[in-house]
C-alpha cells in the first residue's frame, strides 16, 4: 500500500453484522392483546386478539385460595410466556378477585390453548379448500379439451434454434416420416414471406407447422408479433406456440380464431392453473407439461391433452445481457457462445439478435426415451423432441427411436451421452 492511494471498500463487516443481528437472526414476533378473567367457582377465561381477529377459550374452574392467592404479577408472567410462538403479548388486561387460586400448570395450559386457537383463526383466511378438487378439475379440463383434436401418440419436433444452419435442419427433419408436426422459430426468418415458404415446405411433406414466438416480449417485439399476426393468412401455420402472456394476448386480440399452444414457461403445474389459461385463452389446444414435475406428479395432474418433452435441452436462463455483446463480439448476427461453470459443465448461450436477448440452455439434454413404460403410463397427448445444436445423425437417431417407442416397439438400444432425466425422477423439494 502506498500513501495517497485511493481505497474502495467493497464490504463493511460492521454494517453486515448489524443487519444480521437486527433482521436475519432476530425473531419476528407479532404483537397481540389479551384479557383474562379469574372468578372463584367459575371457569378461567382467556381472550386473545390481533386486529379484527379475536378468540376466547375456557380453562379449569378457579378455586378460592386457602393460603397463597394468585397475584396479578404472577398471572401476567405465566400468560406472557410466548416462548417459541410467533407472538409477543403486548398488553394483558387482568380481571380477578383477590382470593382466587389456579395452579400455574393450568394457566400455562390455558395460554397454550388460546395461542393455538388464535393461530388457527389468523391462518384460516389463507387456507384453500382442496377436497377432491384436483382430480375433478383435471377431468373437467380433459372433457372440455377433447374436441380440440390434439391427442394421441403424436411425435412433434421443435427446432429451437435461430442459427444460420437452422433452415437446413428444418428441411432435413421435414423430409423424415413418422413426424406429426414441426415447431419452427419465427425469429429465424427474415420476414413473413420467408416464414410462409418454410411452412409450405413442411405442409407439402405431410406435417403440421407450428410457429414458435419469442421467449421475451418488449416494445419492438410486440410490433414484430403483431406484424406476424397481420400476415397470418399468408403464413398459414397450424398453430402458434406462445411462451409468455404478452404473446398469447396479442394473438388472442388479433387472431381470435387461431389455435394456440402454450410452452412450459406458462406454468400449468396444477389443473386449476390449466383451466384458468383455458378460460382466458379459449384458443389453446394444448399446453406443455411442466419440466419440474416428476412422473408421479404428472400422473396425478393428468397430461392426456398435454405435450410432454421427451428429449431436449431446457432453457435455464433468458437474459437481456447477451454474452457476445458483453465480450464485445456483437455483430448483430445470431450465434452461440459456450460458457463453462466451476464444475466444467458447458452451456450453450444462443444470441437472438432480432429482439436482442440470449437464451442459455442446460449443459445436458433431458431424455426419458429410456423410460418407455413411464411415458406410456403418463399417456401424454403428444411427444416433443427439441433440438438446438445436435447434428443430423443425432437428430435422425433420436427421432427414429421416439417413433419406435410411440408405436410400442423397442428403441435401438444405444445410449445417449450427456443426458439426464431432469426432474422426472427427482422432486424440486
Amino acid at each position: 500500500m502506498q500513501k495517497g492511494r485511493k481505497l474502495y471498500r467493497v464490504r463493511n463487516n460492521s454494517l453486515i453484522n448489524d443487519i444480521l443481528d437486527r433482521y436475519t437472526k432476530a425473531d419476528c414476533k407479532t404483537a397481540i392483546q389479551g384479557a383474562i378473567t379469574l372468578q372463584p367457582d367459575k371457569e378461567a377465561s382467556l381472550v386473545l386478539w390481533k386486529d379484527d381477529t379475536c378468540i376466547a377459550v375456557q380453562g379449569e374452574t378457579v378455586m378460592r385460595a386457602m393460603n397463597r392467592p394468585l397475584t396479578a404479577e404472577g398471572v401476567q408472567m405465566q400468560i406472557s410466556r410466548m416462548n417459541d410462538t410467533p407472538y409477543i403479548l403486548e398488553n394483558l388486561e387482568i380481571n380477578m378477585d383477590n382470593d382466587v387460586f389456579l395452579p400455574n400448570g393450568k394457566l400455562n395450559e390455558l395460554r397454550r390453548k388460546a395461542v393455538t386457537e388464535l393461530t388457527n383463526a389468523l391462518t384460516a383466511r389463507y387456507k384453500r379448500s382442496t377436497d377432491n378438487c384436483s382430480a375433478q378439475a383435471a377431468l373437467e379440463w380433459q372433457h372440455q379439451s377433447e374436441h380440440k383434436g390434439f391427442t394421441g401418440n403424436k411425435v412433434n419436433v421443435m427446432i429451437d434454434s435461430v442459427s444460420s444452419d437452422c433452415m437446413d435442419m428444418i428441411r432435413f427433419v421435414s423430409s423424415m416420416d413418422g413426424i406429426d408436426g414441426i415447431y419452427i422459430e419465427a425469429e429465424a426468418f427474415e420476414d413473413s414471406k420467408e416464414l410462409a415458404a418454410m411452412v409450405d415446405i413442411i405442409h407439402k411433406d405431410g406435417h403440421n407447422a407450428y410457429i414458435s414466438l419469442p421467449y421475451v416480449v418488449r416494445g419492438r417485439t410486440s410490433e414484430y408479433i403483431e406484424k406476424l399476426a397481420e400476415d397470418a393468412d399468408m403464413i398459414n401455420a397450424d398453430a402458434w406456440l406462445v411462451r409468455n402472456l404478452e404473446s398469447a394476448a396479442i394473438i388472442t386480440r388479433l387472431r381470435p380464431d387461431d389455435r394456440i399452444i402454450t410452452d412450459a414457461g406458462l406454468y400449468t403445474m396444477n389443473s386449476r392453473a390449466r383451466m384458468r389459461f383455458d378460460i382466458e385463452f379459449p384458443q389453446i389446444i394444448t399446453d406443455t407439461a411442466p419440466y419440474e414435475l416428476t412422473v408421479n406428479e404428472l400422473l396425478q395432474l393428468g397430461i392426456g391433452n398435454s405435450e410432454l418433452m421427451v428429449y431436449g435441452r431446457v432453457p435455464v436462463m433468458i437474459s437481456e445481457n447477451c454474452v457476445r455483446k458483453t465480450r464485445n463480439m456483437c455483430d448483430g448476427m445470431c450465434g452461440v457462445t459456450k460458457i463453462t461453470d466451476d464444475r466444467k459443465r458447458c452451456f450453450d448461450v444462443a444470441s437472438r439478435c432480432r429482439n436482442c436477448y440470449a437464451v442459455t440452455y442446460m449443459s445436458d439434454a433431458v431424455s426419458v426415451l429410456d423410460m418407455p413404460e413411464q411415458i406410456r403410463r403418463m399417456a401424454p397427448g403428444s411427444w416433443r423432441l427439441t433440438f438446438t445444436s445436435e447434428d443430423k445423425d443425432c437428430i435422425s437417431h433420436i427421432i427414429r427411436d421416439a417413433i419406435l417407442i410411440s408405436e410400442g416397439k423397442n428403441m435401438s438400444g444405444e445410449c445417449y451421452t450427456h443426458t439426464t432425466h431432469g426432474h422426472f425422477d427427482r422432486q424440486i423439494l
